[in-house]
């Protein structure tokens, strides 16, 4: 009994949490991400729509405007709650909750947990975890060169680009953490 009260106290103080990170996150998300309403292939050639949605899209794929708001609050959401639950000092800090919301929302789940911002906002370093956001995961594995973008070849041979959008986000992720603002 005791072991549910503090599964449901702890699953409210995140929920809580969300609610206050959710609108410092949802401009920067939204506008690093753009609006797409037909479905096309990212630079690393996955298909998305709307805002950098991926679950379950295809080619031909179309969306409103409104479905695309829905699944932009509803996604980033459900990012920042898994966030907090593998980070749980994140609920401490608003701030780094939106910021690490958005990273999740974008690079993905596998990434947050063995990130540097992960391990530094876990022990309560805020001002460390904040500037390591800054070149982390701006890579992305491509099948061809992107022009004006620094590429590299690995070991066996698979193509990698520095993507400049993720530069800059990393670096607005990372303004986020800091100041609660990101431009």
């Amino acid at each position: 009994m005791m072991q549910r009260r503090a599964k449901t106290a702890i699953g409210a103080a995140i929920a809580a949490a969300v609610a206050v990170a959710l609108p410092i996150a949802l401009p920067l998300t939204d506008a690093s991400e753009g609006l797409r309403l037909k479905a096309y292939q990212d630079p690393a050639r996955i298909w998305t729509i709307c805002n950098g949605r991926t679950t379950n899209v295809k080619p031909g794929d179309t969306a409103t405007r409104e479905q695309c708001r829905v699944w932009l609050h509803s996604e980033l959401a459900e990012h920042m709650t898994a966030a907090a639950q593998a980070t749980p000092r994140l609920v401490e800090n608003p701030q780094a909750l939106a910021a690490a919301g958005d990273f999740h929302y974008n690079a993905g789940p596998g990434w947050w947990g063995k990130s540097p911002m992960a391990a530094h906002f876990a022990a309560g370093r805020w001002a460390e975890g904040c500037k390591a956001f800054i070149g982390y995961i701006v890579l992305a594995q491509v099948p061809k060169p992107i022009a004006g973008a620094r590429c590299t070849r690995n070991a066996k041979g698979k193509l990698y680009c520095e993507l400049p959008g993720l530069v800059t986000r990393r670096q607005r992720e990372a303004r986020m953490c800091q100041t609660g603002r990101w431009q």
